[in-house]
């Protein structure tokens, strides 16, 4: 079943079972998607979803900790509940180990001299919507040092 078959079917579900939270958290992402699929003018493929759904992630991710440091710890709540919603659509996350195990392999494909951005990026490429760039850039800075 294609990610967008699967987002559909999770909306019907949630439709069905009078889940507001979760049914307007897919609403969301729906809108997000048709906006792509009119820009790009064609289907959208399951990277192209991919892409959208880990940039809501982030989004929400951004929102829940500048909701709790504000002392927002209601709004906080409702983006983590979003945020689980939305990672069922995301592929299983790497481990800090698997994480640090490409990236020591990155390094020595570019070699010794490479620098943050150039090892960043090819880390980036290897760990597509599997690991968050924050994560990959902290280990990657411990293993630069």
């Amino acid at each position: 079943m294609s990610l967008i078959e699967e987002i559909s079917q999770q909306k019907l579900q949630a439709m069905k079972g009078k889940d507001a939270e979760t049914l307007g958290t897919l609403r969301i992402l729906w809108s997000a998607l048709q906006d792509e699929k009119r820009e790009k003018g064609d289907e959208l493929t399951d990277d192209d979803i991919l892409a959208i759904v880990m940039r809501q992630v982030k989004q929400l991710q951004d929102a829940m900790k500048q909701f709790s440091d504000a002392g927002r710890d209601d709004l906080a709540e409702k983006n983590a509940t979003e945020l689980e919603v939305l990672k069922q659509f995301m592929p299983e996350q790497l481990s800090e180990e698997d994480i640090k195990s490409i990236i020591t392999e990155t390094i020595a494909e570019v070699g010794e001299g490479a620098n943050m951005g150039q090892v960043m990026g090819k880390v980036m490429q290897k760990v597509k919507g599997k690991a968050d760039g924050n994560t990959v850039r902290a280990l990657l800075q411990d293993a630069l040092k």
